[in-house]
């Protein structure tokens, strides 16, 4: 994938990785483009068929895909309208499109997105970066390449019992399949069970309404 502008919170990335980006800014030049339109005789906006290879769809299903996120936004801008949007595993909430040199919402999303905390942006926080030490194991004991990121997660033992002791996980980072956005997003990988020093199978899921 290639988005026009890839926003990250690092200040050290470049070029496109959407393993590691935190929105994405799509242009274009024609408003036949329009992803989202309104068709008459409805009174929200669509997705249009005119958006050839649905480019800011197919940007967030990676997105999500490639990192442990409940949600993510990305910016469309059109000549001189804009329109920011907010996705998670249910769908897509879509603003209107409004002109960003009359209007200050653009300018007012960047500078509250800026300002925001990771969860609120989207970051899903109960997965955390694994330390080098256990990364460097768990990469070693599950045969990944050496520049595999690793994540750390906590799970209950015994998802059943009440205050069920937790079990620490190494977890690889996932790998986006060009999937849709939304849906279940069930996948599966190998993890490393710190504690009990062995391989489980890790199970990653989504429960849409």
């Amino acid at each position: 994938v290639k988005p026009d502008v890839c926003v990250y919170a690092d200040r050290t990335s470049r070029g496109c990785d959407i393993s590691k980006f935190e929105l994405n800014i799509e242009f274009k030049w024609n408003d036949a483009h329009n992803t989202f339109s309104k068709h008459s005789g409805i009174d929200k906006p669509i997705v249009s068929q005119t958006d050839k290879g649905f480019d800011t769809t197919s940007y967030a299903g990676a997105q999500l895909g490639a990192q442990y996120r409940t949600h993510a936004f990305s910016v469309l801008i059109i000549c001189n309208c804009a329109r920011i949007l907010r996705w998670d595993r249910e769908g897509v909430i879509i603003t209107g499109s409004f002109d960003y040199n009359d209007k200050p919402y653009l300018a007012d999303f960047f500078y509250r997105y800026a300002q925001a905390s990771p969860e609120m942006r989207g970051v899903n926080t109960s997965v955390m970066p694994a330390s080098a030490e256990d990364a460097d194991l768990a990469r070693t004991v599950l045969g990944l390449p050496t520049t595999t990121r690793m994540f750390k997660v906590a799970v209950p033992e015994d998802p059943d019992v009440k205050d069920s002791s937790q079990l620490t996980l190494i977890i690889p980072q996932p790998v986006a399949r060009g999937f849709p956005p939304v849906g279940r997003w069930t996948h599966t990988c190998p993890a490393f069970d710190i504690l009990n020093k062995k391989i489980v199978m890790f199970k990653d899921s989504w429960r849409c309404r």
